[in-house]
């Protein structure tokens, strides 16, 4: 199957890989304070496709999620981002967004619109995401998934999915 114009390698997007036990190319959303890492981890109870999922609980003390390795990206345009979402307990929320930096291993440049899905994903698997804005001077990205605070419950995402938003 041909890849779709634009199309971006976003690390180990179906969460198969993980020698380590955590999904390869992925770590837990960590930010002092907030996000302590914690309730999130690769699981096989189901998948949208392949074998494996990333599973989010949120107990309502904190964000939880998990963010990929730096993704190269051409500068200056916008960017589809998106993944698949299926609740499994709770009403939980889920949301997908790109942090931007100037190279792979450099601190954080600034972040497009959250691109959060509105209120539980359901017992399906429900695809979410949307397009960001530019950000001059940016040549990599990071996907976040992640369950903000106060939306109890258990998600499984899966198949993320980015590419450049040039009309094809």
């Amino acid at each position: 199957m041909p890849r779709p114009v634009g199309a971006c390698d976003v690390p180990n997007a179906s969460m198969e890989d993980s020698p380590g036990g955590f999904p390869t190319g992925w770590q837990p959303y960590v930010f002092p304070g907030q996000c302590a890492g914690e309730g999130v981890s690769r699981t096989t109870e189901d998948a949208h496709t392949g074998a494996a999922s990333l599973r989010i609980v949120d107990t309502s003390t904190g964000c939880t999620g998990a963010v990929s390795s730096a993704v190269p990206i051409t500068p200056g345009l916008p960017y589809r981002v998106g993944m698949w979402a299926k609740a499994v307990e709770g009403t939980p929320q889920v949301g997908v967004f790109l942090a931007y930096y100037t190279s792979a291993d450099a601190p954080y440049l600034s972040y497009a619109t959250k691109i959060p899905f509105a209120g539980s994903p359901g017992p399906e698997w429900t695809q979410i995401g949307g397009t960001t804005q530019q950000v001059v001077g940016a040549t990599h990205v990071r996907l976040w998934a992640y369950a903000p605070m106060g939306a109890a419950g258990v998600t499984l995402v899966d198949d993320f999915v980015l590419r450049a938003d040039i009309g094809s």
